[in-house]
């Protein structure tokens, strides 16, 4: 008995670790990639969501963001934002600035557009305004990293320390938007 429950908690837990490799990708600079649909992508469950990479501007968008590994192991610092930003054709739209993942955590779902709970308050006005045709949309999500504190000069010659930080990605994804 127990080595049938055994047997079906593998097998289980192998179909729901296939399945999030079947999605996830990590390119050769070690970001992993995002994956979009018009409807909530639920953990393990991509197939049912109807994954997609062209949308009409009006449609729902969801962003399912891996990361190359689980958070913790970033050893993320409490002075380190984890940030989400989005663009639209190349330019810069938002970011979003959220509280660092739970240490298991190796995804994210982001509320891109047309959700009814958007992430992006920015976004729905620039998608709105659209040129004709296809237009892209890329996410990513990354670490603003510590590297060092430099001296900075002041406008009254006075010298103030400040921090410098480096966006390390972790995950990014682009799609194709038409209106």
């Amino acid at each position: 008995m127990k080595k049938g429950i055994l047997i079906c908690s593998v097998i289980l837990f192998s179909g729901v670790a296939e399945a999030q490799n079947q999605y996830r990708k990590i390119d050769e600079e070690g970001i992993a990639n995002v994956v979009f649909a018009n409807k909530s992508i639920e953990k393990g469950k991509e197939a049912q969501a109807g994954i997609k990479t062209s949308f009409k501007s009006d449609e729902a968008i969801y962003a399912r963001c891996y990361f190359p590994q689980q958070f913790g192991k970033y050893n993320a610092r409490s002075d380190e934002q984890f940030v989400v930003d989005v663009w639209v054709n190349g330019r810069f739209v938002e970011r979003k600035r959220w509280t660092h993942p739970d240490a298991d955590w190796d995804q994210i779902l982001v509320y891109v557009a047309n959700t009814g709970d958007d992430d992006f308050k920015e976004l729905s006005s620039k998608l709105q305004f659209l040129d004709e045709g296809e237009n892209t949309l890329q996410i990513s999500v990354g670490l603003e990293r510590y590297m060092h504190t430099k001296d900075v000069i002041q406008d009254d010659g006075s010298i103030k320390k400040e921090d410098v930080f480096k966006l390390e990605i972790i995950s990014k994804g682009k799609i194709v938007i038409s209106n």
